[in-house]
C-alpha cells in the first residue's frame, strides 16, 4: 500500500490581536518560510522528521499553545509526535537534538503531543499548552473552577479545604475575599501594614512597601499541605506561605523566599520575629516561577520546591490549630514589576479515607482499597491516590440524577483487568462505562446501553497514568483521552446511568481491575473541550514565556497502515500561538 501525494507542511508562529497597553506578545520561528515536513507517494510506515525553534520577542510574559489546522482525508491516517527539547543544529536538521528530561504529560520525556493529526486541537482554547520545565502540580483548581453542576468530586486521598487562583481586577485591593473556588473567605491580619493587590498578570503582590499578611478562615488539621506559585519580578521583596496562624498576630510556621539574598528559609515566626529552622540557597531568576509546597504533619515539616524536597524540620513550638495564609513583604515602591508575587494557592488535608468526597456524597469502599501517598498522576507534587488490588476492591460513587447531559472523568493507572469505571449494570451492552477492553484490543466505552469503539489500542494505555472523560450532550457523544478528543458519535437512547458508579470493577459483575485512581469527577452537564484540556494539562503547568525565551521542537509525521490511506492527501499548518494573561 502506498499513500498518495501528501502536500508539504508549513510551520508558523501565530500572533493574534493581543496588544496590551504598551506591551506586546509576539512569536517568531527560524523556518525562513520553508516547509517543516513533507511526504509524497509515501508507503505505510513512512515518516519525516524535522526540527524548528520558536522564540518570543514580545515584551509581555505569555502562555504558548500549539494547534494545527489540517485538511484532507489523510489527516486521520497520520501519526504526529511533537517533542520539546534543545540542541538541534538548524531548522529542519535535528542533529544534536535532545528531548527535555521531564515527562510532562505521561507521553515520554519532552513529548507534548503523540496522536493522530486529525485529533490535534485547532484553536487556542483547546490548544496544547507548552509545559513548564519546573512547575508540576496535579492541581484540583481546573476541576473546581468547572464546578457548576458538579454532582461529585472524589479527590481520593485528600480533601481540598481552600483554593484560589487569585483572578481579579488588575490593581484592585484584596482587603477580603469570599469568592474562592473552594472554601471560605480570606481576611487580612490586623498587624499588616499594607494590602494585597491583584496584578495585571493575575497574581497578588503587596500594595506598597510593608508586610501584607492574609489568612484563610477555618482551622488546620494535624496534617495539612499548603501550596502556591511564587513568581519573582525583581531582586527585592519576599513571599511566604504560613500554617497554624492564630486569629491575630504575625505568628505561625513560615516558608519564604527572600529575593535579595536568593535564599529559601523555613522557620517559626512569633509576632514578627523569625527563627530559621532550615535554609537553602538557590536563586530564582527574575521572571521565573517556583512551585512551593509546605507539608506539615504534627511536628514534622518539609518543603518541596519545584517538586524536590529542599527544607525539613521537626518543631512543636507552635501547637495551635490555626489558619493557613500568605505573607508578602515589599521594599521600596511596589508595582507589577517589583517583588515576589503569589498565585494558585491551595490548602488541603491529606490521608483522608478513600470514601471522602470533596463535593457530593461520600463513596462506599468494598474490600479496603488502600489510600497511598505518591499514587497520583504528577511525578513531583505531593498527592495521595487510591490503589486497588484487582480481585476484591472497589469504591462505589453515588451519582444519581444524570440524564442526557453528563460528564464522567478521572485519572486512572490500570495495571491489570479491563474496566476502569462503570455504573451499576452488567452485560456486554448495558449501562455507562469509561474506557474498557472487551478482548478486541481497542478501547471501547458505553453510553445508554450502546457500545462505541474509539479504535485506540488498549494495551499501550496500561501501566501509566491517563485521564479519561466521557461527555454526553443530548444525542452527541464524545470521548477524551489525556485532554484531547479522540472520538465523536451519536446515541439515540436516553437511558440514564444507574447509580452508583464502581471504580476498577466491571459494574455489578465479578471482574475487577488493579491499579490506581485519583481525582474522579461527575457532572450533570457536558464539559467543554477547553475545560477537559485544562484538567489534564494541570499535571504539568503551562509555561510562561518571557522576552527572548525560545524552545526547539522535533516534529515526526508517520503514515499508518490503513489501506484507506492510499491515494489520500492532506495539508496542515502547525501554529505556536501566544496569549498574555
Amino acid at each position: 500500500m502506498s499513500a498518495g501525494t501528501f502536500a508539504a507542511y508549513t510551520a508558523t508562529s501565530t500572533n493574534p490581536d493581543n496588544l496590551v497597553e504598551a506591551g506586546s506578545v509576539h512569536l517568531y520561528d527560524n523556518d525562513s518560510g520553508s516547509s517543516l515536513v513533507g511526504l509524497s507517494g509515501a508507503g505505510a510506515g513512512a515518516s519525516d522528521t524535522s526540527c524548528i525553534r520558536v522564540t518570543s520577542d514580545g515584551t509581555l510574559a505569555s502562555q504558548v499553545r500549539l494547534r494545527a489546522d489540517s485538511a484532507g482525508s489523510l489527516a486521520r491516517h497520520l501519526g504526529v509526535r511533537i517533542t520539546r527539547g534543545s540542541g538541534a543544529s538548524s531548522f529542519d536538521d535535528c542533529a544534536g537534538f535532545t528531548p527535555d528530561e521531564r515527562n510532562y504529560y505521561g507521553l515520554g520525556n519532552g513529548v507534548v503531543y503523540d496522536g493522530r493529526l486529525s485529533d490535534m486541537p485547532s484553536d487556542w482554547a483547546t490548544g496544547i499548552s507548552d509545559p513548564s520545565a519546573t512547575l508540576h502540580a496535579t492541581t484540583i483548581l481546573p476541576i473546581l473552577t468547572s464546578r457548576a453542576n458538579l454532582v461529585g468530586l472524589w479527590e481520593l486521598g485528600e480533601r481540598t479545604r481552600r483554593a484560589d487562583d487569585f483572578a481579579g481586577v488588575p490593581n484592585a485591593l484584596l482587603t477580603s475575599r469570599g469568592e474562592l473556588v473552594a472554601g471560605t473567605a480570606w481576611a487580612r491580619q490586623a498587624v499588616s501594614t499594607t494590602n494585597l493587590v491583584f496584578s495585571a498578570s493575575g497574581r497578588v503582590r503587596p500594595q506598597n512597601a510593608g508586610t501584607a499578611i492574609y489568612r484563610i478562615t477555618g482551622t488546620n488539621a494535624a496534617a495539612e499541605v499548603v501550596t502556591a506559585d511564587f513568581t519573582v519580578r525583581s531582586t527585592t521583596g519576599e513571599a511566604g506561605l504560613m500554617s497554624r496562624m492564630p486569629t491575630t498576630g504575625d505568628t505561625g510556621y513560615l516558608v519564604r523566599y527572600r529575593a535579595a539574598a536568593g535564599v529559601w528559609e523555613l522557620g517559626t515566626i512569633n509576632a514578627g520575629a523569625f527563627t530559621v529552622l532550615s535554609s537553602w540557597t538557590s536563586t530564582v531568576a527574575v521572571g521565573a516561577t517556583a512551585h512551593v509546597v509546605l507539608d506539615q504533619n504534627g511536628p514534622s515539616i518539609r518543603v518541596l520546591i519545584d517538586g524536590e524536597e529542599r527544607l525539613t524540620a521537626t518543631d512543636a513550638s507552635i501547637a495551635s490549630t490555626g489558619r493557613t495564609g500568605v505573607r508578602l513583604v515589599g521594599t521600596g515602591g511596589q508595582d507589577d514589576n517589583a517583588g515576589v508575587h503569589v498565585d494558585n494557592f491551595r490548602t488541603y488535608q491529606p490521608n483522608q479515607g478513600s470514601t471522602v468526597a470533596a463535593t457530593g456524597t461520600a463513596g462506599t469502599a468494598t474490600g479496603g482499597p488502600v489510600v497511598t501517598n505518591g499514587a497520583q498522576p504528577s511525578p513531583t507534587d505531593i498527592q495521595w491516590g487510591v490503589a486497588f488490588n484487582g480481585t476484591t476492591q472497589t469504591l462505589a460513587l453515588p451519582a444519581a440524577g444524570l440524564t442526557t447531559a453528563a460528564t464522567i472523568g478521572g485519572w486512572f493507572k490500570l495495571s491489570g483487568g479491563s474496566a476502569i469505571m462503570r455504573d451499576s449494570s452488567t452485560g456486554a451492552n448495558a449501562g455507562w462505562s469509561l474506557g474498557f477492553d472487551d478482548g478486541s484490543g481497542t478501547m471501547k466505552f458505553r453510553v445508554s446501553d450502546q457500545v462505541f469503539d474509539t479504535g485506540i489500542p488498549f494495551a499501550p494505555l496500561r501501566n501509566d497514568w491517563h485521564h479519561h472523560a466521557l461527555v454526553r450532550n443530548g444525542g452527541a457523544v464524545q470521548y477524551f483521552l489525556d485532554g484531547r478528543k479522540v472520538f465523536e458519535g451519536s446515541v439515540g437512547a436516553t437511558t440514564a446511568p444507574t447509580s452508583p458508579f464502581f471504580l476498577m470493577r466491571d459494574g455489578t459483575g465479578t471482574a475487577y481491575s488493579s491499579g490506581r485512581v485519583d481525582q474522579v469527577g461527575i457532572w450533570s452537564r457536558a464539559l467543554g473541550p477547553a475545560e477537559i484540556a485544562g484538567i489534564h494539562d494541570a499535571v504539568s503547568a503551562p509555561s510562561e514565556w518571557e522576552q527572548g525565551e525560545s524552545n526547539w521542537y522535533r516534529v515526526t509525521v508517520t503514515v499508518d497502515e490503513d489501506p484507506a490511506a492510499a491515494s489520500s492527501s492532506a495539508t496542515n499548518t502547525f501554529s505556536w500561538e501566544a496569549h498574555s494573561r
